[in-house]
This record gives structure tokens, C-alpha cells and sequence, in this order.
């Protein structure tokens, strides 16, 4: 320091002279205490609490410099197989940092290079010492296995267990066997044993070794529990069977099928079979097993042939020999000669043949492939129903005790026309039915529409009589059926029981038909199935309506709206088509499918049967003859007449005009209200035409209606 005196004159200011001395004072007092210079460099240690090697992340790593120091961030800390983190201190000497490894297991190294950090007197640090670490957090794992395939039939199996590192402490022991037990442990690294395991019995066999069982070499660690390893051992033989055709005693054809049935308890399955028509299967060779198996005997001659077998399970184990035999006979009985009397009005005529010795069965047929029945003891046949007017050839083969069937026999029978008519008879009230054929046709009073019917059907030839519907009526209420009306003989007005039943409605006459259809087959034998039913499933026939002005439609099974099975050949109402293609029907002259040709109708403004004119209106070209094929109100005298007095249509069905109105099975379009066709004694000519209809509610019964019958073949 340079003192600098400055002398004033005695003219100075005591308080300043004061304060320079003051300050000299306090220079010398600093100079008095001032250190010496720092020239030392500041070294670093860098060290951890975790043992080495280590499972612990982060590894807690400590950085310590020999002085205070200023600088050292993070970054200057150098990680090789990880990273740094939480870099934290107290004091600028000892750093605190987490270590996370970036690999396990993994060698993780630290480092803090020189010239990082200053102490006081700006002296820089020099580097520190590499530190190093393993990190390690596996525990040693252990995976069983065995050489031997999986299932085995292998007695000693040979197991090996393999650790991921040296290991120590492991013995005979540690391993827990199921259903066997285990011996012969050897290693000849602590890494690799081998056992061989001996089963108890067949089935399962497993093999476990706990967690703990050993430790590891290296860092002292337990084993984890290996996953348990099984195996299937089956060291018992299958045994089995063979059955040819099911068992039958005869064949016809050296191909027959084999039913194989082996049985290997609880081992492994057959897999494996061997076939041959030779006990000492002489050129037989092993093959997948599958049952059934189709099989060729031996070749002829016919007599007893014989199949044997032998079966091997998926391990290798194979079975005895098993055998079954058949008699194989491949000659048919001699051809039936058929008879038969032809040309005969028998609509039920008689074919007889020859009893054949050595057959014990016949089968027939009105075609050849298509047969009738067979039957063990009948050498004669005759139709059970009516044959239509053609010729019908009925074909008859023979079999024998084998099964062989005879080359066919066959007959031709020209059976006369009857008029395509079926009597039926149902307590001993007869009616008959007329065959209508499919076909299109033309519909309303002006032949402006067109409709078809797809499937021909039976038709009633009259409307249902009092006497036909009091005889069923009086049967179905005695059997639980319940009507709405119990119907009048014809209009009421002292008629008899041969004229057309009135004053019924709709549903009388829809549930009158399930009555008939199980009355007839209480009475004949039959079996006809019911149309209409009050389930989707077709189980339960409607038996019961009643007069309720409420109309159930639509609601399916219900009176107003029953389900309708299709195809059932019980009686049923018509539907409106088929009533009306019925009432036009003259002749399909073309067979072309349709009645829409000249002559092949009565037009739609005609009287069913009047080929002559129209019946409405009244005009100079009306027909003058419609009156004989219908009653209606001109020539009824106000009342129902007896059925089929008026001449009848070609077809042979009376009173489609006239007499009583027709109830169908059918919905006036867009209404509530039931169709009703045909027109009746009250009503006028309008009605009489083949192409009107009329319509009702279902709930009504008029003096006027009633119905006729339908029936599908």
C-alpha cells in the first residue's frame, strides 16, 4: 500500500484529517490478516453403499472432492450403461446421485473427468478413479425337460434341468415327482443335471423343484420355481374288436364296413391299426386308425370270409389279434312271375306271384325303386283305396335270407274309369269328392283377372248336407268340439236332412272340417292330418269357436285366424281360388296347364255348368237354360232344395250356382269379412255368375249359407 501524506495548512478541517487516519488504520489491519496463496488442486472419490455385484436400481452413488467446491452440475457426471439422477448436496463437497442401469444384468461404470468443478482459489478439479458396478435383479431360473417324445412308453425317462447360472446345494431331493419317483442326479457344471424318473404307474407324470432348492454361485440368489414339466407315460398294450357290417350274418357284396372298436383304458389312444383277409397278415401294413372302414372280402366263392386286426397306441404299444366273420352269399332268388286280370273295372283289382323258395321277403311297388311295403309272408296285393281310370303296373321283387334282392317281376292292370270320383263315408253317411287339376284360369264377372292354382285337390261333388254335418256334429261334441251353431236342415222350412246345412257361420263351418278329418279316421283307420291348428307348432287342432261379433284378426290360432298346416291332407275349406277354378272347370283340351282357351271354361258372367250365355243381365242374349243348373230365387219357390237336383257342371260338381252360398277360406280384399261364392236359393241371377263373390262376417249364419268341403291329395 502507498501511504500518501498530504500536508495542509493550519487551515484545515480537524474532521477530515480525523478520517484519513481512520482509514490508514483499517489498510494496516487487512494487510496484518491476509492468507498466503492457494496453488491445490481439489481430487475426486467416487464410491456406493450397494454391494457389488447389485440388484438394487437405482444404485445410490456418492461423489466426493477433497474441498468445497463450485461448478459441478449432473452433466459432468459420465454413466456408461445407464443414467444419472436426483443429483443432490449439502455441503459442495459430497454429491449424492441415483444410478439407473440401462441392461440387466449389465456392467454400469461412473466417471468424473478432471477441470469440472473450482475450489475457492480457482483451483480445478482432476479426474476421478473409474467406479464400477454389476447390476444384476435376475434370479436364477430353471427350465425342465426330457429327451423323450411326449406320450412315452419309455419306463426310465430321462429328465433335464437346466439352471441360467452355476448353481450349488441342488439334490436328488428338490425334485417332486407325481406318479413316479426320481434317481441317477448328476452335473458335471452346476448348470446342467440330468434324473432319470421311473413312473408309478400309466398316465401323468409330472416333475417340480420349488423355488430355494439351489443357489446361485455367483451372487448367492435362490432359484425360482421352475414351471412343472408332465409327461404321459403308457406302457400298457390297447386291446380291441372288429366287427364286419354291424354284425349281420350274411352279406351280399364282398365291400363291406368294418367297425373297429379298440380300447387302451387310460393310455394314450389308438392311433394305428392293421387289416387283413390273412391271419398271418401277409402283405399288411400299418396305417391311421379310423372306424368305420369300408373293406373288400376276400374273393368268391360265396361262404364264410373272415377280417383280422391288430392295434397299435400312439406310444408303439400294439394289441393281439381280433377277428370277426360273415357269410358272404351273392346270389339273388329267381324273378317273382306276377299275375293279374286286365282289362277289369276293379278299382281295387287283385295281383298275385309265385312263392319262391328260399325268399322270405317281398316289397312292391307302383314304380320300380318305389315300394308300396315289404312284407315276410304275402304273395298277393290288393290297393287298399281306389285306383284312378288308367293303367297301373305294380312291380315285385323277392329276397333271400342274405339280403339279395331278385331281378323284378312286374305286371300291367288297365283300370276303367270311374269319373275321377272318390266316395267317402263317415259314419255311415256317403259323399263324394271330384278331382280338380291345377291351373290358371280367368277370375271375375269379366274375365278381367287371372289367378292360378298350383296344386290339384279334392273338391266335395255337393254342399255338405244336414245329414253329413249332424252326423259329425253330433260325434264332435260328444268328443269335445264346441260350435256356434248347431246348423238348420236347409232353410228351416220343413226340408229334410238331405238338403244343404245353413245357418252356420264361418267358423262352424272352418272347425266342422277338423271334425270330419279325425271322425273319418276314427271310423276308417286313417290317419288325415287336421288343417287347422291353434299352435305355430301344428300340435293342437282348433275345436272350439263361437258366435262373438269380435273379430280375432289378426291373431294368429285364433278362430278368425287359425294356423293353417300346408300340405295336410285333412278336410278343409276351399280357398276362393280354387272354389272358382273349380266352378269354371270344362276341359284343359291342349293339356297346356290353363283352362284360358276357347270352350275350356264357363266364362265369368256364366251359371256354373251353362255353356250357352251369360246368366246376367237380362238381355235378348241371356242364356234361357241357366234355371237347370241353379236354384235361385226365380225357380227356388223361397227355399234350399235337396243337393245335385240341378244338372251338374263337367266336372260332376252340383249347385256351384245356387241353392246355398259357399263359404271359403279366404278375406274379402281390404275387409274384415269372409268370401262366400256361388249364390244361393234367396238371391238373384247377379250372384249366379262363376266370377262374383259375396261376403260376411264370420260371425254371421244365414238361412242362405253354407259350404262344401276341399281336401288336398
Amino acid at each position: 500500500m502507498i501511504l500518501m501524506v498530504f500536508l495542509f495548512s493550519s487551515g484545515c478541517s480537524n474532521d477530515f484529517l480525523d478520517v484519513i487516519k481512520e482509514k490508514i488504520a483499517q489498510d494496516e489491519a487487512e494487510a496484518e490478516t491476509q492468507a498466503p496463496a492457494d496453488g491445490t488442486a481439489p481430487t475426486v472419490a467416487i464410491g456406493s453403499t450397494a454391494t457389488d455385484p447389485t440388484n438394487a436400481s437405482p444404485i445410490p452413488v456418492t461423489i466426493t472432492f477433497s474441498e468445497a467446491v463450485t461448478g459441478f452440475v449432473v452433466g459432468d457426471i459420465t454413466v456408461g450403461n445407464g443414467g444419472a439422477s436426483n443429483f443432490q448436496t449439502s455441503d459442495d463437497i459430497s454429491f449424492t446421485v441415483d444410478i439407473t442401469p440401462a441392461g440387466d444384468p449389465v456392467t454400469v461404470t461412473v466417471d468424473v473427468a478432471s477441470g469440472l468443478a473450482a475450489d475457492a482459489a480457482g483451483n480445478v478439479n482432476t479426474a476421478a478413479a473409474q467406479f464400477s458396478i454389476v447390476y444384476n435383479s435376475s434370479v436364477p431360473t430353471l427350465i425342465i425337460s426330457s429327451t423323450a417324445s411326449n406320450p412315452t412308453n419309455v419306463s426310465l425317462i430321462p429328465i433335464t434341468f437346466t439352471f441360467s447360472e452355476a448353481m450349488t446345494g441342488f439334490v436328488v431331493g428338490d425334485i417332486t415327482i407325481g406318479n413316479g419317483m426320481a434317481g441317477n442326479l448328476q452335473t458335471s457344471d452346476n448348470t446342467v443335471f440330468t434324473a432319470d424318473i421311473t413312473p408309478s404307474a400309466d398316465g401323468t407324470v409330472t416333475v417340480d423343484v420349488v423355488a430355494g432348492a439351489a443357489q446361485s454361485v455367483a451372487t448367492g440368489r435362490d432359484n425360482a420355481a421352475a414351471a412343472q414339466f408332465s409327461i404321459t407315460y403308457d406302457g400298457t398294450a390297447p386291446t380291441g374288436t372288429i366287427n364286419i357290417n354291424g354284425g349281420d350274418t350274411y352279406t351280399t357284396s364282398p365291400n363291406v364296413t368294418l367297425t373297429l372298436s379298440p380300447d387302451d383304458g387310460t393310455g394314450t389312444g389308438v392311433t394305428q391299426m392293421m387289416l387283413s383277409n390273412d391271419s398271418g397278415f401277409a402283405g399288411a401294413s400299418w396305417e391311421t386308425f379310423s372306424s368305420p372302414r369300408a373293406w373288400t372280402l376276400s374273393s368268391l366263392p360265396d361262404g364264410d370270409k373272415y377280417v383280422y386286426t391288430k392295434f397299435k397306441d400312439a406310444v408303439g404299444n400294439g394289441s393281439l389279434v381280433s377277428t370277426d366273420s360273415i357269410i358272404l352269399d351273392t346270389t339273388p332268388p329267381s324273378q317273382p312271375a306276377v299275375m293279374g286280370v286286365t282289362p277289369t273295372p276293379d278299382t281295387t283289382p287283385l295281383w298275385d306271384w309265385n312263392d319262391l323258395a328260399g325268399a322270405v321277403a317281398y316289397r312292391y311297388g307302383y314304380s320300380e325303386g318305389t315300394w308300396i311295403t315289404e312284407t315276410a309272408t304275402a304273395s298277393e296285393f290288393v290297393p287298399s283305396t281306389p285306383l284312378s281310370g288308367t293303367t297301373h303296373t305294380l312291380y315285385v321283387e323277392a329276397k333271400d335270407a342274405a339280403g339279395n334282392w331278385s331281378d323284378t317281376g312286374s305286371k300291367a292292370i288297365q283300370v276303367l274309369p270311374a269319373g275321377y270320383e272318390e266316395t267317402m263315408s263317415a259314419g255311415g253317411v256317403s259323399f263324394d269328392m271330384r278331382a280338380v287339376p291345377d291351373g290358371s284360369f280367368f277370375t271375375a264377372p269379366d274375365d278381367s283377372g287371372t289367378a292360378a292354382v298350383p296344386d290339384g285337390f279334392w273338391i266335395a261333388e255337393t254342399e255338405v248336407t244336414y245329414e253329413l254335418w249332424s252326423t259329425v256334429h253330433t260325434w264332435a261334441t260328444s268328443s269335445g268340439y264346441m260350435f256356434a251353431n248347431a246348423g238348420t236342415m236347409g232353410d228351416g222350412t220343413d226340408d229334410t236332412d238331405q238338403h244343404p246345412v245353413t245357418t252356420i257361420n264361418w267358423r262352424d263351418a272352418m272347425v266342422w272340417c277338423n271334425a270330419l278329418t279325425e271322425y273319418y279316421n276314427d271310423q276308417n283307420g286313417t290317419s288325415l292330418e287336421c288343417v287347422y291348428y291353434t299352435n305355430a307348432a301344428y300340435t293342437i287342432p282348433i275345436r272350439s269357436v263361437d258366435g262373438s261379433t269380435d273379430i280375432d284378426y289378426p291373431n294368429p290360432g285364433s278362430q278368425d285366424d287359425p294356423y293353417v298346416k300346408s300340405g295336410a291332407d285333412g278336410f278343409r275349406l276351399p280357398t276362393s281360388d280354387e272354389w272358382e277354378l273349380a266352378a269354371r272347370y270344362v276341359d284343359d283340351s291342349n293339356s297346356d296347364g290353363d283352362i284360358k282357351d276357347a270352350n275350356e271354361d264357363y266364362p265369368g258372367d256364366h251359371a256354373s255348368g251353362d255353356t250357352t250365355s251369360y246368366c246376367y243381365p237380362s238381355d235378348g242374349g241371356t242364356s234361357t237354360v241357366f234355371g237347370n243348373y241353379a236354384w235361385y230365387n226365380d225357380n227356388s219357390g223361397e227355399s234350399t232344395h235337396v243337393v245335385a237336383t240341378r244338372t251338374a257342371n263337367a266336372l260332376g260338381l252340383s249347385d256351384m250356382s245356387g241353392n246355398v252360398d259357399e263359404w271359403c277360406f279366404a278375406w274379402k280384399t281390404g275387409d274384415s269379412l269372409r268370401v262366400g261364392r256361388g249364390c244361393s236359393w234367396y238371391h238373384g241371377e247377379w250372384y249366379l255368375r262363376v266370377g262374383a263373390l259375396m261376403s260376411h262376417y264370420p260371425y254371421y249364419a244365414w238361412w242362405h249359407t253354407g259350404f262344401r268341403p276341399a281336401r288336398t291329395p
